[in-house]
């Protein structure tokens, strides 16, 4: 199975290293405990610490020790493996390519691309 993406950091924090994370995952005391590692298009990222912050995470991630450091990480997607006990899941990445019929048979079309729900806080 692919990694899935699980957030993309959003821009530094601080002057100390730390970054803003939005998180795609309703586990996020699994994906950010410390010492897991995200994979990058940057290589591993090992999560040193994180906290919530205005509905999303100030996370520090092992080797970025300053604003700068930080600062390259902007836009960066985070991916891992699927959680234990979600292999009856359906993930995203399996919906596109498709086909979509509704409960008496009907052809819709192709699933091309999915929408992520709106949040309003």
């Amino acid at each position: 199975m692919p990694l899935l993406e699980v957030g993309r950091v959003v821009k530094p924090h601080g002057l100390r290293g730390e970054v803003i994370v939005d998180l795609i995952s309703n586990r996020p005391e699994q994906r950010l405990a410390r010492g897991v590692v995200l994979q990058s298009d940057r290589g591993p990222l090992e999560v040193v610490s994180a906290s919530a912050h205005q509905h999303r995470w100030i996370v520090t991630f092992g080797g970025i020790a300053d604003r700068d450091g930080a600062e390259e990480l902007r836009d960066l997607v985070l991916r891992a493996e699927p959680l234990e006990g979600e292999e009856d899941t359906l993930w995203v990445h399996e919906l596109i390519g498709s086909l979509v019929y509704d409960v008496n048979g009907l052809f819709y079309g192709r699933v091309l691309e999915v929408e992520a729900n709106p949040v309003v806080w």
